[in-house]
């Protein structure tokens, strides 16, 4: 846990107020005071207590002082300058000019390093709307109304923190602005608890830079400090926590590569898995429609080792029913320096699969409809029919799937799951297995 938060919580379990003395007789009484609901309360002391309490006032104050050191070495948030609101300056990869723009008109290009989705369509306005905090989500509006941002548009907000985030080194440079990366990457945050939970007791007197105002999707979450490294903390039932760490683990033994995710508090966590590379959406080059022929197609322009790396991703999604693999939750790794596409991202997002998805789990695969869409699509896509045959998952064994749903500290039926996914799994083997023939 970051310094902050660990001061907060130290904070939030000491005592407020102040001590007094008072002289009646020749005799010295005490007495804590303090506000409660905009009264002032006073309470004998005793002697006693009065070391102990006075010991934790002390270490309040401390903190107090620790707290404000803390925020001032945190930046304020900048309302955005009016170059900036009319998208003029640059597009930048980290310090380097990846495109340019005059009134939100493209006037350079750098089609190597600018983000796919400028490189697809020239729309800066997009790509920066595409990157505000969801606005529906409860506890964004929550954030938006402590940082007097109201109902501010997407491009607005996604400014206030110059378009970046912490998924990649992309960010909006106003014509004429100084500043460099380092100027505008996130240090600190102050808002963690406010987004992921609604917590208010505890906001910064002046509003701070925020990697929150750029992390998307429709759950509460939050990127949050811990020891030194970025982590994503999301909410969810218990079902779809569940459905995220099963996932996640049996990824890892089917050798799928995946964020790694963990149980925390009732939360689940992940750490930034794009620490090294930028990740950018599958729909910055396949746009909104998910459908397996339309995002194969756009990842077999590029590699045909990504492509193979998209089939496996689907069918693992197979496995463990996950419905919600969208182009927003698919995406792929970059080269933060020279724009390379490296890699497919590995498998994240899915919390959205086997209880959390349905409660009605059908063991023949083959009367399944994800499995008659597969089938579909391989039929349509001679190119993807042939590249399944390279698909490659380890083998896995009731053994360990036991040893998976041990470490989850959320129960399920695991004798039920475990045959649903085996039978999912042999199902998908059969499949690979007759296209290699």
């Amino acid at each position: 846990m970051d310094k902050l938060q660990e001061l907060i919580e130290e904070l939030n379990n000491l005592p407020t107020g102040y001590i007094s003395e008072k002289t009646i007789k020749g005799k010295k009484y005490y007495y804590y005071q303090y506000n409660d609901k905009g009264k002032t309360v006073s309470k004998y002391v005793k002697k006693s207590e009065l070391a102990e309490l006075s010991t934790q006032i002390s270490r309040r104050q401390e903190i107090e002082k620790e707290i404000r050191l803390i925020e001032q070495s945190g930046r304020n948030m900048k309302k955005p300058s009016l170059r900036s609101l009319n998208l003029t300056g640059d597009l930048m990869m980290g310090d380097t000019v990846a495109a340019h723009f005059e009134d939100g008109k493209a006037t350079f290009i750098d089609e190597k390093k600018c983000p796919l989705l400028i490189k697809r369509t020239g729309n800066l306005y997009d790509f920066l709307a595409s990157r505000a905090i969801d606005r529906d989500r409860v506890h964004s509006r929550l954030l938006k109304k402590f940082l007097n941002l109201g109902n501010a548009e997407d491009v607005t907000v996604a400014l206030y923190s110059y378009g970046a985030t912490i998924t990649d080194n992309y960010w909006f440079k106003a014509k004429g602005s100084k500043l460099k990366y380092k100027d505008i990457s996130f240090e600190y945050d102050f808002y963690s608890d406010l987004v992921l939970k609604g917590t208010v007791g505890y906001v910064p007197r002046s509003p701070k830079h925020s990697p929150q105002l750029t992390l998307t999707g429709s759950y509460e979450k939050c990127w949050k400090l811990v020891d030194g490294t970025w982590y994503l903390f999301k909410q969810g039932s218990e079902d779809e926590i569940f459905s995220e760490l099963f996932s996640s683990k049996l990824a890892a033994a089917l050798g799928v590569p995946s964020a790694v995710y963990e149980y925390d508090e009732g939360y689940i966590r992940t750490k930034n898995i794009a620490d090294v590379y930028n990740i950018e959406p599958i729909s910055s080059i396949a746009g909104e429609d998910d459908s397996f022929g339309n995002v194969f197609n756009a990842i077999i322009g590029i590699s045909e080792d990504i492509a193979v790396q998209y089939l496996q991703l689907i069918l693992f999604d197979f496995i463990v029913y996950n419905v919600d693999r969208h182009n927003e939750n698919c995406a792929l790794f970059r080269d933060k320096i020279t724009g390379e596409i490296v890699s497919l991202a590995p498998n994240y997002d899915n919390n959205i699969a086997l209880l959390a998805a349905t409660q009605n789990l059908v063991f023949n695969a083959r009367y399944d409809g994800i499995a008659r869409y597969i089938t579909r699509f391989l039929n349509e896509s001679a190119v993807a029919s042939n590249l399944i045959s390279k698909v490659q998952f380890l083998p896995v064994s009731e053994a360990q799937l036991k040893e998976i749903f041990d470490s989850i500290p959320i129960k399920r039926d695991e004798q039920t799951i475990a045959k649903y996914v085996l039978s999912r799994y042999a199902y998908v083997m059969d499949l690979i297995s007759s296209k290699r023939k």
